[in-house]
């Protein structure tokens, strides 16, 4: 598989090109080793930040054990090349006992826009089809994935002003950097089941086996469960139970294998007292492929039993909505596989499998729920047209419940059409009402109501229920973006520049994670240090969305021009709204509201934002745009 390509960006005097290991310097070209590039993007991927001895081990040299030395080394070597001064340093400053800072400014290149075809002119409007606004989407709205990706590390969310701690909000408070999750006695984690089969091949059915039982563990009442994205985290990591318990906050972890072999089955459990290492229960089960669903049933009551907790039903129960058929059932968990993390392609195989399994089975309402969330996805990145895309996912969730009124998923498929396609907030509230009276526990489902609570401008609202979301879910990049979405909106861009960070650090990939990162440190003045981060973001209209702004800021106006126009000719069909914003940050009200009016018409996913648009600030009086949020049923 050939290496992704990152764009290249300039350090100092020397331009670098990551993908081929090169910089370079007014026609002299050096080929660097892997590792010292990693080292060089390492340090620029942290403008202004001081990176540890530790940070550039695990990041530069984690595929081999080396000492320190290899890292003091390699910088040195680094140094030499760039012709860097130990002890006036104009591009890695050494900070004794803690690691080493980039103290040259990291900047973009932009290649060349294409030129406007004769008679055209930048300011027009053209008008967009449906196929043509799809081709190019890359909505930043990622909350259809909300229960699938696995983030990556813990973080936290105070702020560092002067060499100390600063909370700068009122409210609930947000969780400090390098804290575990506070624990609770009754709490527990599933950890990732170990695929014991010959073949290595039930991996997917070790899996779909752990989120099962959590999922009848999350329902259980007075038991705090971890979610599968933080659980999962540890999955074929060597990490001491204690120490998972301590990140994710937790006083249990329930560890497990399986054995697969033709319609045999064989599953180990045991249930671990985290800081003692006491195992209060484990067993062995031995049997048929078809006590599969019985068998889940009864690992997670003898772990409710083990706990103490009172159940008022007697039991935990495998709730409605799934199937008998066993073959039907192996395909979904083959579809939900695909899903943990997902891409485009992983996406479209995840709808195939949820297809087979409700040719298999049609009845099978979870399959069906699954296959609406999944429709909402693949419309989200622009691979589905989106009004054929949501009513889709529409009719699939609607057809999930007529199966099964309690489909959880369906709920939250409906809730997504409802807030990013309908822009109806009261039928989306009334989804959410459903889905935390089928799953008040669920650990997710204050996320959920942290999204549509800053999309209506509740800012300490959304504050709330988004840290009530990180504390059962402590590892989950996205709940962090929403939460630096919601800072941002009210203003407090500071916290919102920590939020945007931790994202990156828990989802390196994160779509938007850099380009929002960048526009918080816009709105704080640091014009560098978001120059220097938005050249990290990969994907091209993410980055062009803020590039505009961020050059006009820097005094640069050709280059701003350049990125502008290049915006506008690549993604005019596809991104009103952005195009919006650099119209507002220039001052053009007139054809600013002109492309907001495109993005209600176009039905553009990013719209829900407006609330939040701190560059729309001089539209806050405008009628027209006062009309709009009428028109969207927006407060104000």
């Amino acid at each position: 598989m050939a290496p992704a390509k990152r764009p290249a960006f300039r350090v100092g005097a020397w331009r670098v090109n990551p993908t081929v290991d090169e910089i370079s310097q007014e026609g002299k070209v050096i080929k660097l080793e892997p590792r010292l590039m990693g080292l060089l993007l390492c340090l620029a991927e942290r403008p202004g930040e001081v990176v540890s001895h530790q940070t550039l081990l695990d990041e530069v040299w984690h595929d081999v054990i080396v000492s320190p030395d290899s890292v003091y080394q390699a910088v040195g070597a680094l140094r030499r090349i760039l012709g860097d001064d130990t002890k006036e340093p104009t591009y890695i400053a050494n900070v004794p006992r803690r690691g080493y800072r980039l103290v040259a400014t990291a900047t973009p290149i932009i290649e060349p826009a294409p030129a406007i075809l004769e008679g055209s002119t930048a300011d027009s409007i053209p008008a967009a089809s449906p196929s043509e606004a799809v081709a190019a989407r890359s909505t930043r709205v990622r909350w259809w994935l909300i229960a699938m990706p696995v983030a990556l590390t813990a973080a936290g969310l105070f702020v560092v002003v002067e060499g100390g701690w600063l909370s700068r909000h009122t409210g609930a408070p947000v969780i400090a950097a390098g804290a575990s999750v506070p624990q609770a006695d009754k709490s527990i984690a599933v950890l990732p089941f170990l695929d014991m089969s010959e073949g290595k091949d039930q991996e997917y059915f070790a899996d779909g086996m752990a989120e099962e039982i959590t999922d009848r563990l999350a329902n259980v009442p007075d038991l705090r469960v971890t979610a599968r994205t933080s659980a999962f985290y540890f999955k074929n990591k060597a990490v001491k139970v204690p120490e998972i318990a301590h990140e994710l906050g937790v006083a249990h972890v329930l560890e497990g294998s399986v054995r697969k072999s033709g319609d045999h089955l064989r599953i180990t459990a045991q249930l671990v007292r985290a800081d003692t290492g006491l195992h209060l229960w484990s067993d062995t089960y031995d049997g048929d492929l078809r006590d599969v669903f019985k068998v889940q049933d009864e690992i997670a009551n003898a772990v409710v039993q083990a706990l103490q907790i009172s159940l008022m039903g007697g039991t935990v129960n495998r709730r409605s909505g799934g199937t008998s058929n066993l073959e039907a059932y192996q395909v979904y968990l083959r579809g939900r596989d695909q899903i943990n993390p997902a891409s485009a392609a992983a996406l479209r195989a995840a709808r195939g499998y949820f297809e087979q399994a409700i040719q298999l089975d049609p009845n099978f309402g979870d399959a069906w729920a699954w296959l609406a969330v999944v429709t909402d996805a693949l419309t989200d990145v622009g691979i589905v047209e989106p009004d054929t895309g949501y009513e889709n996912a529409r009719q699939e969730a609607q057809h999930a419940l007529d199966l099964s009124p309690d489909e959880f998923y369906a709920h939250f498929a409906l809730m997504y059409v409802y807030r990013t396609h309908d822009w109806n907030w009261s039928a989306a509230q009334g989804e959410l009402h459903e889905m935390r009276r089928l799953e008040p526990a669920n650990s997710f489902l204050p996320g959920f109501q942290g999204m549509l609570d800053w999309t209506l401008g509740r800012w300490a609202l959304a504050e709330r229920e988004l840290n009530t979301a990180i504390n059962g879910n402590p590892l989950f990049a996205d709940t962090y973006f929403n939460l630096g979405i919601a800072l941002y909106g009210a203003k407090r861009f500071q916290e919102a520049e920590v939020a945007f960070r931790k994202t990156r650090e828990l989802s390196p990939t994160f779509i938007y994670g850099n380009s929002y990162l960048a526009k918080s440190l816009l709105a704080q003045g640091d014009v560098d240090a978001a120059l220097s981060v938005l050249n990290f973001q990969d994907n091209e209209e993410a980055r062009l969305a803020y590039l505009p702004l961020i050059w006009q800021a820097a005094g640069r106006q050709p280059e701003a021009d350049e990125a502008f126009k290049t915006l506008r000719d690549k993604f005019a069909n596809s991104n009103a709204y952005d195009i919006a914003v650099v119209y507002a940050y220039r001052g053009d009200r007139d054809l600013a509201l002109q492309w907001l009016e495109r993005a209600y018409d176009q039905h553009d996913p990013d719209l829900p934002e407006l609330l939040c648009e701190y560059f729309f600030k001089n539209l806050a009086l405008d009628p027209r745009f006062t009309a709009l949020k009428r028109k969207m049923n927006l407060p104000g």
